[in-house]
């Protein structure tokens, strides 16, 4: 039942959000009590759905004993976990399975026997089926909310005054709904929680004075739909060192001397939907320690350094972003990361939309980057990685400058309107470029100089005002381009300058005012 389990968990996904839909627990730490783990990540939700196939009553282990009747097996510690700590379970039948007989279940789980189950066939009947059940979930959900939220209110009508009381008071796996209102507190987060904004985020502030806004010290916990600010003297707005943590529809900002957002360490992994985050005299989320996350639908802006800051070796995915206004870049990318960064708007950044450094490797897809002080993304110091599907115009300096050793790989990309060159090559760099459109940049179209020899083929070079390509020493290869309309006057289309050993193959170069490829040998 692996592949029908996995469609229904995909649709579940896609319907409740990937940070709400949770499988078997299958990473049990070494050396700890495997029941009491499960038990706990059992405790943390709120419909448990057990997906019954044909062979789940019959399955055995190796020596032949039914794994149903083995009370160490994972299925059964965690169905008889729900089932004791009165958690919702709803049996899913696949394959034509019918629901269990009390007689056919170990007697710790016959309980199950008499929950409503729901059908899930294949197709053509699996999208009905799964809207039912989705429509279900939806009802049990709101009933256990309703059950087990906390509310708090500066008014009268809350069980609590401060935020702080209620996360001290309340149960693991509980919501905190909090009304409007300005709560000056230093948030800690220790158990598995969800604090909920009722109403609209800009009416609920919560305001750090003297530390970090909300620390989070537990390995589980959702906060939706707050403002949240920091104006303490050095400490961060959200502070991640363990944990997946969600932050949802959130404002977040701040004037202390630190980053608003900060995510340190292999354990943990911040969700970002739909948050603003701005003001920070620092980074707006800074990446740290082999982190990982994934930041969608949110508008960093105004920070004094950087936007986004990936160091340490972390590998946050960065998607349908907009970074801009920054002191320093959109992003930085340094000392091995490998983040992935796709359909991003990065723009009015003093510097780089993106800078990479470090050997990092980073994926850039469907991104653009325009309208920086410097250039649209820069490789520098040893890093490689892709850049695919990209636009790179209006920066102040280059659309691509590539580094000290540098060997990224660009394709499908646009390089354009660029106060400089389209692609910059210096100091030994390298790379390829295939498929690419460089194009009416006010300086040389590709730039390559100091022994750099990258490779560029099937790719078009033109309406440039000055060479279409200027070459000035290393090794370049360029295969099946075209190159036309470039050089005003008596500036040739091509330029190799001394020291160059260019291979120009299968190319055609034309519609050049001047002459069409200029050697310079001294």
């Amino acid at each position: 039942s692996t592949a029908e389990a996995a469609r229904i968990f995909d649709h579940l996904e896609s319907e409740f959000g990937r940070d709400h839909v949770f499988k078997d627990v299958d990473s049990i730490p070494f050396g700890v009590d495997f029941a009491k783990c499960l038990d706990q990540a059992v405790s943390q939700c709120q419909v448990m759905l057990v997906i019954i196939g044909k062979t789940w009553l019959t399955v055995t282990e190796a020596d032949g004993t039914r794994r149903l009747d083995n009370p160490n097996d994972f299925v059964r510690i965690e169905v008889e976990s729900a089932l004791r700590q009165g958690i919702p379970v709803i049996p899913v039948l696949i394959q034509g399975a019918g629901m269990p007989r009390r007689t056919q279940l170990p007697e710790s789980l016959q309980p199950l026997a008499r929950r409503n189950g729901i059908e899930v066939g294949n197709d053509p009947r699996f999208r009905a089926d799964m809207n039912r059940l989705v429509k279900g979930l939806k009802g049990t959900l709101e009933e256990a909310a309703a059950r087990i939220a906390i509310v708090v209110s500066r008014e009268e009508n809350g069980a609590y005054r401060t935020i702080t009381e209620a996360i001290q008071a309340a149960h693991s796996g509980a919501r905190i709904h909090i009304k409007p209102g300005h709560y000056v507190e230093d948030i800690v987060i220790d158990k598995h929680l969800e604090l909920i904004g009722k109403g609209d985020a800009k009416d609920i502030v919560i305001e750090s004075r003297k530390s970090h806004c909300i620390k989070i010290d537990t390995d589980f916990a959702v906060v939706r739909g707050l403002t949240l600010e920091n104006n303490s003297k050095k400490a961060y707005t959200v502070y991640i060192k363990q944990g997946r943590i969600t932050l949802e529809q959130c404002n977040i900002a701040s004037s202390s001397e630190e980053s608003c957002v900060f995510v340190s360490g292999e354990d943990s992994y911040l969700i970002l939907q739909k948050c603003k985050i701005h003001r920070s005299r620092k980074h707006g989320v800074h990446f740290d320690n082999k982190s990982k996350g994934e930041l969608e639908n949110c508008e960093i802006y105004g920070a004094g350094e950087s936007g986004i800051l990936i160091e340490n070796g972390s590998a946050p995915i960065i998607h349908k972003c907009k970074v801009h206004d920054c002191g320093f870049c959109s992003i930085s990318i340094t000392e091995s990361s490998k983040p992935k960064i796709t359909a991003c708007e990065l723009f009015m950044n003093r510097c780089a939309g993106i800078l990479v450094m470090e050997r990092s490797i980073p994926v850039v897809k469907e991104t653009k980057a325009y309208k920086n002080g410097m250039s649209g993304i820069v490789f520098d110091s040893l890093s490689q990685g892709s850049i695919e599907d990209c636009d790179f115009y209006e920066n102040k300096q280059c659309g691509i400058g590539i580094l000290n050793l540098s060997s990224p790989n660009v394709t499908k990309s646009r390089m354009h309107h660029n106060e400089r060159n389209g692609l910059y090559f210096s100091s030994n760099a390298k790379g390829e470029v295939t498929d690419c459109e460089i194009y009416q940049n006010v300086m040389p179209g590709v730039f390559i100089t100091e022994s750099s020899s990258p490779t560029i083929q099937n790719s078009k070079i033109y309406d440039h005002r000055g060479n279409g390509l200027s070459i000035n020493g290393g090794n370049s290869k360029f295969l099946n381009c075209r190159i036309f309309r470039c050089g005003l006057g008596d500036i040739p289309g091509v330029f190799i300058g001394d020291s160059s050993k260019t291979i120009l193959q299968g190319c055609e170069i034309f519609e050049i005012k001047g002459t069409g490829v200029c050697i310079r040998d001294s």
